[in-house]
């Protein structure tokens, strides 16, 4: 019996989910790798985090974890 209420309960959850609407965020030109020139080029999103890398990395992003 708690199964089947649990259950309706998902599959309400999941039909609501599936009615809100998909926003599109504003695209980036990064796609991975060491470099992203999306300052330069205008496209950052609405929050940019800017940080330095370390001075032996390549590219602009670096390529520690």
């Amino acid at each position: 019996m708690q199964l089947t209420g649990q259950l309706s309960y998902l599959l309400y959850a999941a039909s609501i989910a599936a009615a809100v609407p998909i926003v599109k965020r504003a695209g980036t030109s990064y796609n991975g790798g060491t470099t992203a020139n999306d300052v330069e080029n205008g496209v950052c999103a609405p929050i940019t985090l800017i940080f330095a890398r370390g001075s032996t990395e390549p590219g602009t992003m670096g390529s520690s974890p």
